[in-house]
């Protein structure tokens, strides 16, 4: 079903945070009307390099007022808080709306892997959510390329929306807020 112009998005990105130092970070949501009303701020805190992304943005998702308004869910990203790899399959099963997720260079998994296996020790859980991941592909908005992981939504469908939500730059408006909100705070 076609998403309307006027729908209400929920957009998140994580705040900044010291690797070695913090161990939680947040997570910062926004909903808005369409792709500039701001009408709800969200937060939840998470683990640095832990497991617990996906779980927490589903709880903002599934939680009042965002339960029954919120008609598409975009990420900055799949991964949050150092090597917190969101599952965009469970978050979309789990909330039962389109997700899409949203970076503006290739996404590149061989150093997300050694990221991991030198962070972590190993690379094997964040394998096994990539392997559930789709693909990212390369979209043009405004003339500007960017990358985009999606499900719940048809290719046309959904670059149809994200130009909707594309005001002054090939950057989805809901999240460019977002990352600006997480940006300000530590």
């Amino acid at each position: 079903m076609p998403l309307k112009p006027g729908a209400r998005i929920l957009a998140f990105d994580d705040t900044p945070f010291r690797r070695g130092v913090d161990r939680k970070t947040l997570i910062i949501g926004v909903m808005t009307r369409g792709p500039i009303v701001l009408e709800a701020v969200f937060k939840e805190e998470i683990q640095v390099d832990g497991i617990d992304s996906t779980q927490k943005i589903c709880k903002i998702a599934n939680s009042h007022p965002a339960r029954d308004q919120a008609k598409l869910i975009i990420l900055h990203g799949t991964v949050f808080g150092g090597l917190n790899v969101v599952n965009l399959r469970q978050l979309h099963e789990e909330t039962a709306r389109p997700v899409a997720s949203i970076v503006l260079k290739p996404p590149s998994n061989i150093r997300l892997l050694a990221a991991a296996r030198s962070i972590l020790g190993s690379s094997s859980r964040i394998e096994a959510v990539l392997r559930a991941q789709p693909p990212f592909q390369k979209v043009f908005l405004r003339k500007r390329p960017i990358y985009v992981s999606y499900l719940g939504l048809e290719r046309e469908e959904m670059i149809r929306v994200l130009r909707r939500l594309c005001i002054l730059s090939s950057y989805p408006e809901p999240l460019r807020i977002a990352c600006l909100i997480a940006s300000a705070l530590r």
